[in-house]
Order: structure tokens, then C-alpha cells, then sequence
């Protein structure tokens, strides 16, 4: 997290192997993930993007009071259903 943009290196669940291009092949028919920003165990923000990259929104951040905040990331699949989240700690200052 740098400022209130959360990125992430997205990784393939299916011939994740082959490195022939710039980047590692998706395995799926698109690209798709759910973001969400908690605090303390609730859900303060729910989105889905196509791109490992997200924004918290100008009136969402200015709403947070200081401390700690937690993102949490899962691939979505057409095949498999939504992975289960990553998630790291952060601290609202």
C-alpha cells in the first residue's frame, strides 16, 4: 500500500509455469478480483476490479480514523470460485 493505492502481483492457478512472455499466462477467461478493506473483523469496503491495482476512494480514506486497516485479496474464477484472500495489515495515518 503506498498512499491509498493498494497493488498486488497477481499469480495463475493454471499453467502458472511458462514464462515465454512479459508476464506469467492468466489460466482464466478474465482477470478478476475481491478487494476488501476491513478494520477490526468489518468490512469498511467491498470491490471488484480487473486490474491487481486499487484506489481507496478520496471520501473512504479521509473517513478513516488512525490506525490499523486490513486489505484482503482473492482471484475470482469462472472455474473454481473465488481463492481464498491474502491479506495484509497497514496502519491509517
Amino acid at each position: 500500500m503506498e498512499g491509498r493505492r493498494v497493488t498486488w502481483v497477481r499469480r495463475s492457478r493454471i499453467e502458472g509455469d511458462g514464462w515465454d512472455g512479459p508476464d506469467i499466462p492468466l489460466g482464466e477467461e478474465s482477470e478478476r478480483y475481491l478487494l476488501r478493506l476491513m478494520r477490526e473483523g468489518v468490512v469498511l469496503a467491498e470491490v471488484q476490479t480487473s486490474d491487481p491495482d486499487w484506489s481507496v476512494p478520496e471520501a473512504l480514506w479521509a473517513s478513516l480514523p488512525p490506525g490499523p486497516v486490513t486489505v484482503a485479496v482473492a482471484q475470482l474464477s469462472q472455474t473454481f470460485g473465488r481463492g481464498p484472500f491474502a491479506r495484509r495489515d497497514f496502519d491509517v495515518r
